[in-house]
């Protein structure tokens, strides 16, 4: 039963989690895994995640950050944990892609 609770809490859809240590800009390219919803930078924190989904067959596609709008709504959350992308986030309150976006191209003027 508890499971049960537990996938609705955390349905992979509802938000696209971040892994890397890098200081992001909106033109960065990124290893975006669709279906997991997940994004790796490259640095070694995010390869190191990447290597372990692609150990697990998963595809991905190298995109600029800003271009995952073409993908999701501009209201999906985004989710970071335990990394440098996770204190940004924090730092910036940044809540949903459109956050995101908006805080990395205000950064890059």
């Amino acid at each position: 039963m508890e499971s049960k609770n537990r996938e609705k809490k955390f349905r992979p859809w509802r938000y696209i989690r971040f892994f890397g240590d890098s200081e992001l800009n909106a033109n960065d390219i990124v290893m975006w895994f669709f279906e997991s919803h997940e994004v790796c930078d490259f640095s070694e924190c995010g390869l190191y995640i990447a290597s372990k989904r692609i150990e697990n067959g998963e595809k991905f596609r190298e995109i600029r950050l800003k271009d995952l709008l073409e993908f999701y709504e501009y209201w999906t959350p985004v989710f970071a944990d335990g990394d440098r992308i996770a204190i940004f986030f924090r730092e910036n309150d940044i809540k949903t892609l459109q956050e995101l976006i908006v805080t990395l191209l205000l950064k890059d003027c």
